[in-house]
């Protein structure tokens, strides 16, 4: 389906043929959305569960295949919708034309060769990454492949972080850690520390508010505060220590962030002010 364009990731846009299908009604686009976060199908009564929480004896049936009709309808393919033995899916040609499905094929390719192809593949599935997958869909059903993307997007970003670190890219390097972090500060706290050390060999400044924006973010989402080894580590990027000896600090003790996959210290990777 080359004319159907699918945007879920930072917005909620569907196009075919450059133009907004003719939904007839709401509930055939939720049954897209929500069908793109199970290529391999659901169940009729998960999906009727999920999209209509029905009450005993409800029309829940009659709502769900008047959903598909209405889908079908819209994106002008009888077979876009799937049915076997009451499960529903979407059908490839449709899956294809979603940034999900495209963000996911290209982390996967990202994964394997050389590294340069890795940084390249890297970049590209980040750039089909453009926010939160269906930001202002508040049901629950949108929530898990909201969360597990978000995620991926966070992870995809350190590792091309460090690639770019390894292939003597410290400005990028720095910038792509930065962005994972801000897209999941919760991936590790060991990258924040990581991150305050590249920050610091350009600008010790960047570093602390780097750091104060951390303690804000735990203080108000999970009631936490940060380890005391980054509380230490900010501390000593506020004293002005030289960075050879913040690298000597973190060297040997067993913390991976203070090293890239090559065995370097920290500075090495980030580079020197």
């Amino acid at each position: 389906m080359p004319g159907l364009t699918i945007r879920t990731l930072g917005q909620a846009t569907v196009l075919l043929g450059g133009l907004e299908p003719d939904w007839h009604a709401d509930s055939a686009r939720t049954l897209l959305f929500y069908l793109l976060g199970h290529p391999d199908g659901q169940p009729h009564g998960t999906i009727v569960q999920a999209l209509w929480n029905p009450e005993p004896g409800g029309a829940s049936v009659a709502c769900l295949r008047v959903a598909v009709c209405r889908l079908r309808a819209a994106l002008g393919d009888p077979g876009s919708v799937v049915t076997d033995r009451q499960r529903y899916r979407l059908a490839l040609p449709v899956l294809e034309r979603a940034d999900t499905f495209q963000f996911t094929r290209d982390l996967h390719l990202a994964r394997r060769g050389p590294p340069h192809q890795r940084i390249v593949a890297y970049g590209r599935a980040l750039a089909h990454y453009g926010g939160d997958h269906l930001p202002l869909e508040q049901a629950e059903w949108a929530q898990p492949l909201r969360a597990r993307l978000c995620g991926d997007a966070a992870q995809a970003g350190v590792e091309l972080s460090i690639l770019l670190g390894e292939d003597g890219q410290p400005g990028a390097a720095l910038d792509a850690l930065a962005t994972a972090l801000h897209r999941d500060p919760l991936i590790s706290e060991r990258w924040h520390q990581d991150l305050m050390i590249g920050l610091a060999a350009q600008d010790r400044y960047a570093a602390v508010e780097h750091y104060r924006r951390y303690v804000r973010y735990l203080r108000a989402e999970v009631g936490d505060t940060p380890m005391r080894e980054t509380t230490a580590l900010a501390q000593r990027i506020k004293d002005g220590l030289p960075l050879d000896a913040v690298g000597a600090l973190w060297d040997g003790s067993g913390l991976t962030s203070a090293r890239s996959s090559t065995g370097n210290p920290v500075p090495e990777r980030w580079g020197r002010a």
